[in-house]
């Protein structure tokens, strides 16, 4: 498989960062994820002025160029014989020589990776999945570096309670999002969904802009204690679009319920109109 590292197309076995990048040493760096449809790219833009705002915040000094970065994707996906594939971009602070702190002269490294979408068990959706609560909230939680060490113990600690997601929830019984998506729940013929202290995914704006004139919708926390009137929840996320919950720990849901099953199928009917207007 083709990736494109440091303004070049190698096969993965070839390539190369420095070991003393401050992405490997620290975790210092930014990364976007997205994905194609039908052969187009979605939401680039979108996504390329998130990963803009993720590097601003860290203070790493690479402008992402919209056009730039859809003509690198292309042409992996030409390159790699992909039709649908998810990508992912990473940039890191690059090679450091005291091991804390980029070096003063040293371009940031980017890496662009495009695969295969992995599949999903086509149950989830008519089913649904798990989740268990997990305590933490995410650090710099309005952009995407590449510190997963929570986010990667939460999920690890779902499976082994045969969850699919962890769902963050602070010391106060307060919840956020899952550790690798955003999470809905409907209470009372309302949608309600966290505002602050969250990664405002592209996916959960798309299902908020769907249900907007739909649905009453409350952007807050939920409170744990407030579970027991929830009817239905789901989650979002790029990979995996909109995935109702069977349950939250030893609570069950429906699941799909209603107000799920309606905005999967505008979700659905969104992709398709929106492939159609592509580019930046």
């Amino acid at each position: 498989m083709i990736v494109y590292i440091n303004g070049q197309f190698v096969e993965q076995e070839k390539a190369q960062i420095s070991v003393w990048d401050i992405g490997l040493l620290r975790g210092y760096g930014g990364f976007e994820f997205l994905r194609t449809y039908h052969g187009k790219l979605f939401h680039l833009q979108d996504h390329m002025q998130r990963l803009q705002k993720t590097l601003d915040t860290l203070e790493i000094a690479y402008c992402v160029s919209c056009s730039s970065m859809q003509n690198i994707i292309e042409a992996l996906l030409e390159k790699n014989r992909f039709q649908d594939a998810f990508i992912k971009i990473l940039v890191t602070g690059g090679a450091s020589q005291n091991h804390t702190t980029p070096l003063s002269f040293s371009s940031p490294t980017v890496i662009v990776m495009t695969y295969p979408p992995y599949p999903f068990d086509p149950a989830s959706y008519t089913k649904g999945v798990s989740a268990i609560t997990y305590p933490a909230v995410r650090e710099l939680n309005e952009i995407k570096s590449l510190n997963y060490t929570i986010a990667t113990m939460a999920r690890k600690k779902a499976l082994e309670k045969n969850a699919a997601e962890a769902i963050y929830i602070d010391q106060n019984g307060f919840l956020y999002e899952g550790a690798f998506s955003n999470v809905f729940f409907c209470k009372n013929d309302q949608i309600i969904t966290a505002e602050e202290k969250i990664l405002q995914g592209i996916t959960r704006n798309i299902v908020l802009d769907l249900a907007h004139s739909l649905y009453k919708i409350e952007k807050r926390r939920l409170h744990q204690k407030e579970l027991v009137d929830v009817k239905e929840a789901f989650i979002t996320s790029t990979s995996q679009k909109i995935v109702p919950l069977s349950g939250i720990n030893q609570m069950q849901l429906s699941a799909p319920g209603p107000i799920t099953t309606h905005l999967m199928q505008l979700f659905s009917s969104y992709i398709d109109q929106t492939v159609k207007k592509v580019g930046c």
